[in-house]
């Protein structure tokens, strides 16, 4: 068995072929690095960056309950996790869902998760949806708490108010103080 051809001609074809691409690998200048291709473990501090991400929450039965996905992800050896544009996906225990969304997300301890910067809940049958500055989820209690300025939309009409409590599994939405409301007739 040969490795080489034994055609001379080929032999040199292919040995100038193999310089000229070297010689073109090594003269063609490599594109300035931007922020999307640095090394961000390196200038960040992360211990691992995730792009495009999606993580799954389920139950002890192996039941999906909740999923956070996003633009990008950093966690750091400090055990906080950095989520820009986070869009959070929970369950109820009717099934019915709920999402979440915000500018920037940080989980601070195992399923707290911190969202701020255009806040906003909604059930996907688009019945009713919150919004607000900030806002802090418990995935282990599937609970919502503000203390900022909420807007809670419905197709019947308008609340505003200064703070919530939001119970995911029982749909109770407390809000806490300086409520306002404007009823709509259907």
């Amino acid at each position: 068995m040969q490795l080489f051809p034994t055609n001379r001609k080929l032999q040199i074809t292919l040995l100038v072929l193999c310089a000229a691409i070297i010689v073109f690998a090594y003269k063609t200048p490599e594109p300035p690095a931007t922020p999307e291709k640095e090394n961000l473990f390196a200038t960040t501090g992360a211990d691992y960056y995730m792009k495009h991400y999606r993580i799954v929450s389920s139950n002890s039965e192996g039941k999906a309950e909740a999923w956070i996905e996003g633009k990008e992800l950093s966690h750091f050896p400090n055990m906080t996790t950095q989520l820009i544009q986070p869009y959070i996906t929970v369950k109820d225990k009717q099934e019915e869902t709920w999402t979440s969304k915000a500018v920037n997300g940080l989980i601070t301890n195992g399923n707290e998760i911190k969202l701020d910067g255009g806040v906003q809940i909604e059930q996907v049958n688009k019945q009713i949806t919150l919004k607000t500055k900030s806002l802090v989820i418990s995935l282990d209690d599937r609970i919502a708490n503000s203390d900022d300025h909420v807007e809670l939309t419905t197709k019947t009409g308008k609340m505003t108010a200064t703070g919530l409590h939001f119970d995911f599994d029982n749909r109770k939405i407390n809000l806490l103080s300086n409520v306002r409301a404007i009823y709509v007739e259907p």
